[in-house]
C-alpha cells in the first residue's frame, strides 16, 4: 500500500470516528432530554402558591396535593376555584400558550401584559412550557412590558 493510500485511509476512519461520536452524543442527549420529561409530566406536586396581582384586584391561592403541574395548568386550577375567566393564544413556534386575558383583564391596557415569575425570577419559556416542583410559588403580574 502506498503512503497516500495510507493517508486517505486513516483519513477516512478518523471521520467515521468523528461522526459516530457526534451521533452518539446526539443520542444520549435528546434521550436524557425526552426520559426527563416524562418523569416530570407524571408526579404530583404537594404544594403551589399562586399569586395574581393587577392594578385593581389580587388573587392568592395555593393548591396541595396536584397534578397540575405546569403554570398554565395551576393558573386554570385557580381560575376554576375562584369562577374567573382565561383567555389565551397558542404559538406553535414556541409549543406554548401566550395569556391574553385574566379575570377580564386583557393584555395591552396602559401599555401592560399578563407576564409571570416563578420564585421571584421572571419565566424564561412559555407557561404550558414551564414544569413546577413542590413549594414552588408563581406569580403572575398585570404590568408594563419591558420589550415597548
Amino acid at each position: 500500500m502506498t503512503q497516500k493510500n495510507s493517508k486517505r485511509k486513516d483519513l477516512y476512519v478518523f471521520l467515521f470516528l468523528a461522526i459516530l461520536m457526534i451521533f452518539l452524543v446526539y443520542f444520549f442527549s435528546v434521550s436524557n432530554i425526552f426520559s426527563t420529561t416524562v418523569e416530570t409530566e407524571n408526579k404530583t406536586i404537594q404544594k403551589i402558591q399562586v399569586n395574581i396581582s393587577s392594578q385593581t384586584w389580587n388573587i392568592s391561592f395555593t393548591s396541595f396535593n396536584t397534578s397540575n403541574i405546569t403554570v398554565a395548568d395551576i393558573l386554570y386550577e385557580c381560575a376554576y376555584f375562584y369562577g374567573f375567566s382565561i383567555e389565551n393564544e397558542y404559538f406553535s413556534g414556541y409549543d406554548s400558550f401566550f395569556i391574553t386575558s385574566i379575570n377580564g383583564i386583557q393584555n395591552g391596557e396602559n401599555n401592560s401584559y399578563w407576564q409571570f415569575y416563578v420564585n421571584e425570577e421572571y419565566a424564561n419559556k412559555g407557561c404550558s412550557q414551564y414544569y413546577l416542583k413542590s413549594n414552588d410559588i408563581v406569580e403572575w403580574k398585570f404590568q408594563e412590558s419591558p420589550w415597548t
